[in-house]
């Protein structure tokens, strides 16, 4: 954002839409396929959950970069694939 203004003083022109707008925990699919969070607001969040929602956001972002291949996905993220599977299964991610 430094890099972007000019002048001393950052305006909310520099700030990335994820933090202007609100809706904290909602997912948007991007033009390239990749998902992200997409708002953040002033509200307080429990940054476990922030942790879990950028966690599963990771996840959805390898499964669509390897098309769905969990061995890929797993050895992308140094987790073994069981471990994968539980993550999948706690974030209620279908491969299907």
């Amino acid at each position: 954002m430094v890099n972007l203004a000019n002048g001393q003083s950052i305006g909310l022109e520099h700030l990335p839409e994820e933090i202007i707008t609100p809706h904290p925990r909602t997912l948007k699919l991007k033009k390239e396929g990749f998902f992200t969070p997409s708002k953040i607001t002033d509200e307080t969040i429990n940054i476990k959950e922030l942790l879990a929602d950028n966690e599963r956001v990771e996840i959805i972002n390898k499964l669509l970069a390897y098309n769905g291949n969990i061995s890929n996905v797993a050895r992308d993220m140094g987790i073994s694939r069981n471990s994968l599977y539980k993550k999948l299964k706690k974030f209620h991610i279908s491969t299907r």
